[in-house]
């Protein structure tokens, strides 16, 4: 019997068979019947030897891709720390108050400076730093010296920046009568502390 003859088959033959006959040809025939089992047993082994590693190899991809997803997250994790390092690194220093009275102090003597007041503010806090604030009044013989003295204080090597600056000039008469004027100015400063630090 060959593939042709086994396509034209119809369920409609096997209706009127007789299952006696069919008995009794099995029972004549033993081994046909171990011929079918054993047909059917290799077929079912071989698919799932077939599906097996066909399903272990997807698993095993699956896993990968996992990891690959996983060692992006990382890299990403890595990069972002070493910005956030980068950036630390190349902000200025912080001080603190006291650190920054003594600071002030130096840069107005070096200018010709003459403190009247200094008064610290409130710290501010964020989320990431906190101000420390401060109000100065000071007093200069020149414009040229109170400009030296705010430059001196933001290019310091410390996070400060002026904040606010009001300055007005004064006459007064001194001692030999003669009239004289002076810059007072009134300067409001802040320095940023990262809280990391």
């Amino acid at each position: 019997m060959d593939l042709k003859q086994l396509k034209q088959i119809q369920l409609d033959d096997f209706k009127d068979m007789d299952p006696l006959f069919l008995k009794e040809f099995v029972r004549r025939r033993p081994d046909i019947i171990v011929n079918v089992l054993v047909t059917i047993a290799t077929i079912i082994i071989c698919i799932n030897f077939s599906t097996g590693p066909k399903q272990e190899i997807q698993g095993i991809k699956v896993k990968i891709s996992e990891g690959k997803s996983k060692l992006d997250l990382v890299n990403q994790i890595k990069s972002s720390e070493k910005k956030q390092s980068d950036i630390k690194g190349s902000f200025p220093k912080a001080c603190d108050s006291d650190q920054l009275t003594a600071l002030i102090s130096s840069i107005a003597l070096k200018n010709g400076i003459e403190i009247s007041s200094l008064s610290p503010g409130q710290k501010a806090d964020s989320t990431y730093h906190y101000f420390y604030s401060m109000r100065i009044e000071v007093t200069a013989a020149r414009y040229k010296n109170l400009g030296e003295f705010i430059k001196g204080l933001e290019n310091t090597e410390f996070a400060i920046m002026v904040d606010d600056i009001n300055v007005m000039p004064v006459n007064y008469e001194n001692k030999s009568k003669e009239n004289s004027s002076f810059i007072r100015a009134q300067v409001s400063i802040k320095t940023i502390v990262l809280k990391n630090e």
